[in-house]
């Protein structure tokens, strides 16, 4: 299976894309996980946003995802959150390439 990944800010999601993300996080978490919680914290509007897409029939459904949030104040450092992938794809190393991804863009933007 290929994904392709793309890093969003909150104002580039669609509102069809940030749709399936929230359905995705709340299918991982609350559903699977049993886990209730808001999952509208308040802080994905800061956030980077990686997804990873798998083309279905022309359209692009998300099947990996995770956020990371910029550090607030000096001294801070980025944070990885919501780090998922769906079911159907777990256990083939689609988790490693998604964290490998957001450390390398976490390098790149704040340096050591």
């Amino acid at each position: 299976m290929k994904i392709v990944w793309r890093w969003y800010t909150f104002e580039e999601l669609t509102g069809g894309e940030l749709y399936a993300i929230l359905a995705l996080r709340q299918e991982v978490f609350i559903v699977e996980q049993q886990c209730p919680y808001l999952d509208c914290d308040g802080l994905d509007q800061g956030a980077w946003h990686l997804v990873g897409h798998q083309a279905d029939g022309g359209q692009t459904v998300p099947m990996a995802y995770l956020r990371v949030i910029p550090p607030r104040k000096v001294g801070d450092v980025p944070t990885i959150g919501r780090l998922l992938t769906h079911f159907s794809i777990r256990r083939t190393g689609v988790g490693g390439e998604l964290l490998a991804e957001a450390i390398r863009r976490i390098e790149r933007l704040h340096p050591g």
